[in-house]
C-alpha cells in the first residue's frame, strides 16, 4: 500500500472539521459580526451626524428668512440709511431670528452674537453661537457648532 495516499483524506477530513467548527461559532450567538452588534455604534454617530446636517441646515435657512424679512421691513418702513442701517438691522435681525428660531422643530441653544457687516450694497450677517448644540443617543454624544454666515445683496439710495 502506497503511504503517500493516505494524507489527501486526512487533510480533507481535518479541513471539513475546522470548517464545522468556524461556521458553529459564527452561528452560535457568541460571534459579534452574527448577533449585528458591530457597526451598531458606529451606525448611531453617523445617525446623529445626519441629524445634526440637518439641523444646521434648518438653521441656516431659518438665518436667510430672517435676514431677507428684517431687510425687507426696513425698505418698507423706509429706514434704509447705509451709516445706520447696521445698527438698526442688527437689532430687527436679532429679534425676527428668535421669533423664528421659537417655531423650530427642534430645541436649539439660544444664545448668539450677532455682527452685521455692510460691504458695497452687501449685508453680511454672522451668526456666533456661545454654546453647541449637542445631539445625544443611547451610547454616543455628539457636538455640533452652528454658527452661520447670510450675505444679502439690497439696492441703496443715496441721500
Amino acid at each position: 500500500m502506497n503511504k503517500k495516499g493516505i494524507i489527501i483524506p486526512v487533510i480533507t477530513i481535518f479541513a471539513i472539521f475546522v470548517l464545522l467548527y468556524a461556521a458553529f461559532s459564527v452561528y452560535s450567538g457568541k460571534n459579534e459580526a452574527a448577533t449585528g452588534k458591530i457597526g451598531k455604534l458606529q451606525l448611531e454617530i453617523i445617525n446623529l451626524q445626519q441629524e445634526g446636517e440637518a439641523k444646521l441646515f434648518y438653521l441656516d435657512q431659518i438665518a436667510k428668512y430672517a435676514a431677507k424679512n428684517t431687510l425687507s421691513k426696513m425698505i418698507k418702513e423706509n429706514r434704509i440709511i447705509d451709516e445706520k442701517i447696521t445698527d438698526d438691522f442688527k437689532r430687527e435681525f436679532e429679534i425676527e431670528f428668535m421669533n423664528l428660531l421659537s417655531i423650530a422643530y427642534f430645541d436649539v441653544p439660544k444664545e448668539y452674537i450677532f455682527e452685521v457687516k455692510l460691504e458695497k450694497n452687501k449685508l453680511i450677517v454672522i451668526g456666533d453661537a456661545k454654546k453647541e448644540l449637542v445631539l445625544s443617543s443611547e451610547n454616543v454624544k455628539y457636538g455640533v457648532e452652528h454658527d452661520f454666515l447670510q450675505e444679502i445683496s439690497y439696492e441703496s439710495e443715496k441721500r
